[in-house]
């Protein structure tokens, strides 16, 4: 698995750099419809999409940094059960 900076380990980094990529383009859309006189309605689209996008996001980000907590919080209770049992 990858962790959400793209390295192996915990997470969703693959996820996370495909909607950034994707939020790249319809940046790159916008500034081309903003330069060329495009319609309010189009412009809106792309922004409620990029804002959506961003919003997923964030969301991968934070529950795959919640998990590695959890994880890290249970391994350090499994070690210390091991040794008070020893």
């Amino acid at each position: 698995m990858e962790s959400a900076d793209g390295s192996n380990g915990a997470g969703g980094g693959g996820l996370v750099v495909t909607e950034l990529s994707h939020i790249k383009e319809l940046v790159r859309q916008l500034e081309v419809h903003l330069g060329g006189g495009s319609s309010h309605e189009l412009c809106r689209h792309l922004t409620t999409q990029i804002f959506s996008i961003t919003e997923r996001s964030i969301g991968i980000i934070t529950a795959s940094s919640g998990l590695d907590h959890q994880r890290r919080r249970r391994r350090a209770f499994q070690e210390h059960q091991e040794e008070v049992s020893a």
